[in-house]
Formats: structure tokens, sequence, C-alpha cells
């Protein structure tokens, strides 16, 4: 029973670990403030790390710097 158990919840652990990283790739500034928009990304690390698994700095980065709209200008 207790290994049904640790399996279970192993799997709910892993799929709720995946699911965190892929709305952590998804998100987008949009309209939100740089303030909302650096709190949901800090929310959702802050959830990974909560599970055990932590976002390197580096790699924070590059998602903040992915989720922006960058604006570009015609020459």
């Amino acid at each position: 029973m207790w290994v049904n158990l640790r399996e279970r919840f192993a799997s709910i652990t892993r799929a709720s670990i995946f699911q965190l990283k892929t709305d952590l790739q998804n998100i987008k500034k949009g309209s939100e403030t740089v303030d909302q928009y650096l709190q949901k990304i800090k929310d959702v690390c802050d959830q990974l790390s909560a599970v055990g698994f932590e976002i390197p700095d580096d790699d924070t980065a590059i998602l903040v710097l992915k989720g922006l709209r960058i604006i570009r200008s015609r020459l």
C-alpha cells in the first residue's frame, strides 16, 4: 500500500513539475506591467523550488527576455 501511495504521489509531482515548467516557458508580458510580469515568473519559480526543482539564474534570465515583446523599428 505504501509503495502504491508513494508512486502515485511521485507521478503527481512529476506531472506538476512538467506543468509548472511548461507554464514558465509560456509566460508572456503582454499588457501587464513589468512588475506583474516578473512576479508571475517568480511565483512559478518559487512553486518549482517548493517541489525541489531549482531553475538556474541564467535560465530564468533567458525566460524573462523570451517573454518580452520586442518591437522592431523599420529602417
